[in-house]
C-alpha cells in the first residue's frame, strides 16, 4: 500500500529539480541579456558624453578667437604692430588674448593652414608674450582645404583684404575693420563674427606726441 506512495513523491520530486534547472537556465540567459544591453547603453553614454565634451571644447575655443579679435588694437601708423588682415591670415595687437595675466596690448596671429596628412584646414592662434617664447595652438580644424577671413568696411562691404586696395581718389581707411569673419567654406558656413571693440583711429606715436603745443 505504501509503494506507490513513494514513487509518486519520487516522481513529484523529479519534476521540481528538473522545473528548478530549467528556471534556472531561463534566469542565466536573461541576465547575460540584460549585462550585454547595459554594456552597450554604457559604451553609447560614453560616446555621447566624449561628443559633449568636444563640442562644449570647439565652443571655448570659438570665444578665445572672438575675444581676441574683440581685443584688437589698430597699432601705431608704418608700424610692424599696426593691424593687417589678408584671406588666410591676420596680425595685430589685441588686449583680449586667452591668458592668465593681463599684460596689456600683446602680438597675435590667427591663421588659417591646411594639413596635407590629416586633409584638414587648422584654425591657429599664436602669440608672443614679452620675454616669453610664442605660443601657438589649434583652436579648430574642418575638412577639405577652404575657408577665408573677411573683412567689414564703414560701408558694410566684406573684403578679403585689410586695409583695402585703394585708387587715388579714394579716402584713407580707417585702422580696424567694422568686423572680421571667418567662413569655413562651402557647405560649412561662419564660425564667427567678431566686432573689434577699440576705435579705429590709429594710435598715436610719440613724435607725434611730442609736436603738439
Amino acid at each position: 500500500m505504501n509503494q506507490p506512495i513513494i514513487n509518486k513523491q519520487a516522481s513529484q520530486a523529479g519534476m521540481t529539480l528538473l522545473e528548478t534547472l530549467v528556471t534556472l537556465v531561463i534566469v542565466a540567459m536573461v541576465a547575460g541579456l540584460l549585462s550585454e544591453g547595459l554594456f552597450q547603453i554604457g559604451r553609447i553614454e560614453q560616446r555621447l558624453g566624449g561628443a559633449q565634451l568636444q563640442a562644449q571644447v570647439e565652443r571655448l575655443h570659438a570665444i578665445w578667437v572672438q575675444q581676441a579679435l574683440e581685443g584688437l588694437m589698430p597699432g601705431a601708423k608704418d608700424s610692424p604692430e599696426r593691424f593687417r588682415g589678408a584671406a588666410r591670415e591676420l596680425a595685430g595687437l589685441s588686449t583680449q588674448l586667452p591668458v592668465a595675466q593681463a599684460l596689456g596690448p600683446q602680438p597675435m596671429r590667427l591663421s588659417l593652414r591646411f594639413s596635407p596628412d590629416a586633409g584638414m584646414t587648422e584654425l591657429l592662434l599664436s602669440f608672443g608674450l614679452d620675454g616669453l617664447p610664442p605660443q601657438e595652438a589649434v583652436l579648430a580644424q574642418w575638412p577639405g582645404d577652404r575657408g577665408a577671413l573677411r573683412y567689414q568696411d564703414p560701408a558694410g562691404t566684406w573684403l578679403a583684404q585689410w586695409p583695402p586696395a585703394l585708387d587715388g581718389a579714394a579716402q584713407s581707411p580707417s585702422a580696424l575693420p567694422q568686423a572680421i569673419a571667418l567662413d569655413r567654406g562651402e557647405g560649412h558656413g561662419l564660425l564667427l563674427v567678431a566686432r573689434p571693440a577699440a576705435r579705429a583711429e590709429p594710435l598715436g606715436q610719440r613724435i607725434d606726441v611730442e609736436k603738439l603745443p
